[in-house]
């Protein structure tokens, strides 16, 4: 029971699919179709410290936190199908970690959003020391979304995680 005191908590998505009546869907509340890397082990609505997502001072409680220690390319689909989803925004960043300031070059990372198969979107590099960025992507007539972080250097500790923060689905 003490470790589980100490442990972070942890939320479980409350929506099997995309298919909802809301004006606008948090992917922290899906469950995806696919989980690779990092995302298998994805915090919902929280960083790696449970405390809420983190980016440029400013705390998200809805998103989507992905480890870093895990020194792999996170992957996650979702499907949309029949949502009539419209736009995909959020915040992107990554949330620096205690050994950021020492990094040279330290963990780089591109967020990817890809529809069907398709770029829809690519980001420059992140750096710990990027600011976040908006992220405004149109899904119209998407089936499948997949959320890409990608690792141009290897991942280190000089982040804390890699944040899709109040990332959702819009009609």
């Amino acid at each position: 029971s003490a470790v589980r005191a100490q442990a972070p908590v942890r939320d479980t998505p409350v929506h099997a699919d995309t298919r909802v009546q809301d004006f606008s869907l948090y992917l922290d509340t899906v469950l995806e179709t696919l989980a690779e890397g990092p995302f298998v082990s994805v915090m919902r609505g929280r960083g790696w410290t449970g405390q809420p997502l983190l980016l440029g001072g400013k705390t998200y409680a809805h998103g989507l936190g992905v480890l870093t220690e895990q020194r792999n390319d996170a992957i996650a689909e979702y499907d949309l199908e029949g949502g009539g989803w419209k736009r995909l925004r959020g915040v992107i960043g990554l949330e620096p970690g205690y050994r950021a300031a020492a990094a040279k070059p330290g963990l780089s990372v591109r967020f990817v959003v890809k529809g069907d198969g398709k770029e829809l979107f690519r980001s420059e590099p992140f750096r710990w020391d990027s600011p976040p960025t908006e992220l405004n992507v149109g899904v119209s007539g998407v089936r499948t979304l997949r959320l890409e972080a990608l690792g141009d250097a290897p991942w280190d500790d000089s982040v804390r995680s890699v944040d899709w923060a109040d990332v959702r689905l819009e009609k």
